[in-house]
């Protein structure tokens, strides 16, 4: 197959590459014969059968694998995510501590206005 690549192409590397990943799905198909794979006085039915069992259990482990795969990604995803909301939690604690600082400072403010603002009157009404 390589041979039909030019090597002048641009794209010869993506041509290489995929051709490599075409030679390594086809080694891992299982490909039975009959008269060379038969154990001992087994059928053609039997080891048709034997083979289908086979593929099928190659194909349950590789979707297993693929699952399992997907599921450390969900898990990671999800670390991820708890992460983030910790990380959001802890801003939004600063956020609300430095509120209420300014809500008290506020509240200390208008107390000490109100209270010069009283004695000034006090001071004005008494001469």
């Amino acid at each position: 197959m390589k041979g039909h690549i030019i090597s002048l192409d641009p794209f010869a590397k993506t041509d290489e590459d995929e051709v490599e990943n075409q030679i390594v799905e086809l080694s891992k198909e299982e490909r039975y014969v009959f008269e060379r794979d038969r154990p001992g006085e087994v059928t053609r039915d039997q080891f048709d059968k034997i083979v289908e069992e086979r593929l099928q259990r190659i194909k349950a482990d590789r979707l297993r694998d693929k699952n399992n795969k997907r599921l450390q990604n969900l898990k990671d995803f999800a670390n991820y995510l708890d992460d983030e909301r910790q990380k959001v939690f802890d801003d939004y604690e600063t956020v609300a501590l430095k509120w209420e600082k300014i809500q008290d400072r506020e509240e200390k403010l208008k107390f000490n206005f109100e209270v010069v603002t009283y004695i000034k009157q006090g001071q004005v009404e008494v001469p």
